[in-house]
């Protein structure tokens, strides 16, 4: 027996040190701090507490990359709406031409997660339509529908500015490539083109 003792054990120890860790935000370099922070979220340990450190100071050091991974994570485990919202309103929301900087798959990931955040979809579909149009070229193939199938079925975002630009961009980039695609994603391209 004990083997239920010891996985809550290792999970005490585990909530200890990322207390620990939590505590000395504040003074870590910009990127450790992200790491720390998307680390415990991603575990799915102490995620009001990661969500709690997402304000200034420290909110306007994080790498907007990690930011986008870490708000997407605490949305795909459920936290709170309001606990996001300043974070998308005061660095995603405004962040402009840096929001195309952000690779692909984070910008996807947060985009998936407006599926379970209404702060998301309101804050932070149309900035990533916008981004996503401008960096379309630079996007794997296959993320590409699952984006405009987001983007075409999302009522915050879908006949918005962004999006119709990012339609526009779609056309562009994916028709020279369409003999790379796979049925499905053509399919999803089709599916949201019609929405």
């Amino acid at each position: 027996g004990g083997g239920g003792g010891e996985a809550d054990g290792a999970m005490g120890l585990a909530e200890d040190l990322a207390r620990w860790e939590l505590g000395g935000l504040q003074h870590a370099e910009s990127h450790v701090a992200a790491e720390v922070l998307l680390a415990i979220a991603e575990s799915g340990a102490l995620l009001q507490d990661v969500a709690s450190r997402l304000r200034p100071p420290l909110l306007h050091r994080l790498p907007l990359p990690e930011l986008v991974d870490i708000v997407a994570v605490l949305a795909e485990k459920d936290v709170d709406d309001n606990v996001t919202r300043s974070a998308l309103q005061t660095r995603v929301a405004v962040a402009g031409p840096g929001l195309a900087a952000v690779p692909p798959q984070r910008l996807l990931r947060l985009a998936s997660a407006a599926t379970k955040s209404s702060v998301i979809a309101e804050c932070a579909l149309g900035p990533i339509a916008s981004a996503a149009a401008s960096s379309l070229h630079l996007w794997p193939l296959d993320g590409i529908p699952e984006l405009l199938l987001l983007m075409a079925t999302h009522p915050a975002v879908a006949g918005s500015s962004g999006s119709r630009r990012l339609f526009s961009r779609a056309v562009e980039v994916v028709t020279p490539r369409l003999p790379e695609m796979l049925p499905a994603e053509l399919l999803r391209i089709v599916v949201a083109s019609g929405a």
